[in-house]
């Protein structure tokens, strides 16, 4: 209903903490620095490669997907590119994927 009526007032207090905190979301959304969460999900598979190439694939596996929850999804860098171009979202996902491959090597 709050969708269909954005000005209507809620009537119960715990209407007003979740409509805070959706508002807080969003705003911390925008106010993402994404060159930092770049470098960050860069880093972390230099990391996973580098533990891969320690023959410790596992972790290299784990990291990955870490990195993808913790850091692409989480941060909010996930829906803002698929907003924008769901394409090229499909196709970074896919960056992601191959990693996962190291233990059948």
């Amino acid at each position: 209903m709050k969708k269909n009526l954005p000005n209507l007032p809620t009537t119960r207090e715990e209407q007003n903490v979740q409509s805070n905190a959706a508002q807080q979301a969003t705003d911390n959304q925008q106010e993402q620095d994404w060159n930092k969460i770049k470098q960050e999900i860069n880093q972390r598979i230099q990391q996973a490669i580098a533990l891969y190439q320690q023959g410790e694939s596992k972790k290299a596996i784990l990291s990955v997907q870490d990195t993808y929850f913790d850091v692409f999804e989480s941060s909010g860098m996930e829906n803002k590119i698929g907003s924008r171009d769901s394409n090229f979202k499909a196709e970074l996902e896919g960056y992601f994927h191959p990693f996962s491959q190291f233990n059948e090597s």
